[in-house]
């Protein structure tokens, strides 16, 4: 025996166009809420990073430039063997002791003696070879200025001439 399947219309409620947009921004806040959340969470990790890297590299800064002071003086002074042995193990091995000196003692001869140096910009840099400060100068000798451009080398708890150029 078969029995007769009845359907019968199950009323549903109905929304009204009001309700609708309540609803819609109803979503719209719950949507934005967990992007905010999101948002406050990277800038909360970006300034926990920051901070403390900032702090640490502006102490850095100010290493480099007290160390590359001490060696304007020595240059000044013309103490090259303490000024030499301010270098980096690199650069020692590139440029032998008397060539270091030769290269001072021409600079003075061509110039005249060195009487100051005026410290320019300090660019930090870190890289797989380690931490490094680029420091551009102007050389004040008797008869002309000079600018040249300096790398120091963090070498333990110190910094230590890498390189430099006239430019």
């Amino acid at each position: 025996m078969k029995f007769p399947i009845i359907l019968r219309a199950i009323p549903m409620p109905t929304i009204d166009e009001e309700e609708m947009d309540l609803i819609q921004v109803r979503d719209e806040k719950r949507s934005w809420s967990v992007r905010k959340k999101a948002v406050y969470i990277a800038l909360g990790a970006m300034v926990i990073i920051a901070v403390p890297l900032f702090i640490w590299l502006s102490g850095e800064i100010h290493a480099a430039d007290k160390a590359f002071d001490a060696l304007s003086q020595m240059l000044v002074a013309k103490d090259y063997d303490a000024a030499y042995s301010s270098a980096s193990d690199e650069l020692q091995n590139a440029v032998a002791k008397h060539e270091f000196i030769g290269q001072q003692t021409k600079l003075c001869a061509k110039y005249g003696s060195l009487k100051a140096v005026k410290r320019g910009s300090s660019v930090p840099t870190v890289n797989l070879s380690g931490v490094f400060t680029t420091i551009d100068a102007t050389f004040i000798f008797e008869r002309a200025d000079s600018r040249f451009s300096f790398s120091l080398k963090k070498v333990g708890d110190s910094w230590r001439l890498y390189s430099y150029e006239q430019e």
